[in-house]
């Protein structure tokens, strides 16, 4: 009955977090607004990677949550990580974390679906590295990849803070 009661309650709120984070959320109207929504509609039936470049206070974050808990890996965990934030060991402790997860648990909802980095042209190098190692290899995780910056992803490259097939 323990059981039931846990996971009654786990449905109900996966089902409050769909709510949350649907398109019905978004405030907006013109033509720009509604090639958002298209694009937003072709990235939930996909699992490319997405990244999402704008002002502080514009809804990255709350698009790509969206796209996640629509998508088919909605029952899969969303993983923010704010690269701004955390130190490289840090990032790569908690990128080792996820791949973990990923690969040992056998709860669906524990398991990542998307690994969001906020600030993605702050990421350090070496985790850049790793990233490219991990995701170009022979058996990549199936993990969507989601980033966002606010100033575009040209001027972190020719600047060299980031790599230019970081994520391509």
């Amino acid at each position: 009955p323990h059981d039931r009661q846990l996971h009654a309650e786990l449905a109900a709120i996966r089902a409050d977090l769909r709510k949350q984070y649907d398109v019905t959320s978004l405030v907006g109207q013109g033509a720009v607004f509604r090639r958002i929504l298209r694009q937003i509609e072709v990235a939930k039936q996909s699992s490319v990677s997405v990244h999402f470049e704008g002002e502080t206070g514009t809804g990255r974050e709350h698009i790509a949550r969206l796209i996640h808990y629509q998508s088919s890996d909605r029952l899969r965990s969303f993983v923010p990580i704010d690269c701004g934030r955390l130190t490289s060991d840090r990032l790569r402790e908690t990128l080792e974390d996820v791949m973990t997860e990923a690969a040992q648990s056998e709860i669906p909802h524990l398991r990542p679906g998307a690994v969001y980095f906020r600030s993605v042209d702050r990421l350090p190098t070496d985790v850049q590295q790793e990233l490219v190692d991990r995701w170009s290899g022979a058996d990549p995780p199936s993990i969507r990849l989601m980033s966002d910056s606010v100033r575009p992803l040209e001027e972190a490259v020719a600047a060299d803070r980031l790599r230019g097939d970081c994520f391509e």
